[in-house]
């Protein structure tokens, strides 16, 4: 899938994407760079559902990306799909060190971006049934995929959304 074809699937609501000096704000209150293809996402949708919602291949499954996060416009952003909300109040799950959430598949799982230099930029799924609920304990991104809790499924956003495709009936 391109770029474009997935943020014309987002369902805006109305509001606009973040500019330039919104994301190095964003930036700045996080302490990382994000990666330049995830950015330019955010340049061109606010975040939000997808409709209909896109499939990736993970191993033998198909999965639905559900939405994805996005820089909201608003002084108050929504909580469902804002960025800002969720570095404020982290999801229900508790991400290892160094990854960002960046949206949902249709199963509940994050989806989440590496934000540190070894693994600048790589896209993982977080299998939300097996999360630590243990706020002091933040395990690193190597632990969390030995125990099968973050999965790498991209090493990029770019080649994320490549793989992304609509349903068809090849995927039963």
């Amino acid at each position: 899938m391109k770029l474009e074809k997935l943020a014309s699937l987002v369902n805006t609501k109305g509001r606009k994407p973040a500019t330039l000096a919104q994301i190095e704000e964003f930036e700045r209150n996080i302490g990382y760079k994000l990666p330049k293809d995830y950015a330019h996402f955010l340049t061109l949708t606010v975040g939000g559902q997808l409709t209909p919602a896109p499939f990736y291949k993970l191993g033998s499954l198909y999965e639905g990306v559900l939405c994805l996060l996005g820089l909201d416009d608003k002084e108050k952003p929504s909580p469902e799909d804002s960025l800002k909300e969720e570095i404020k109040n982290p999801g229900f799950y508790p991400l290892p060190s160094g990854l960002l959430n960046i949206g949902s598949d249709t199963s509940g799982n994050p989806i989440s971006i590496c934000l540190t230099e070894d693994r600048f930029g790589e896209i993982f799924i977080n299998d939300h049934e097996l999360f630590s609920f243990d706020n002091d304990l933040k395990e690193t991104i190597e632990e969390a995929e030995e125990y099968g809790l973050a999965m790498l499924v991209a090493p990029s956003f770019s080649s994320f959304i490549e793989m992304l495709a609509l349903y068809n009936k090849d995927m039963e």
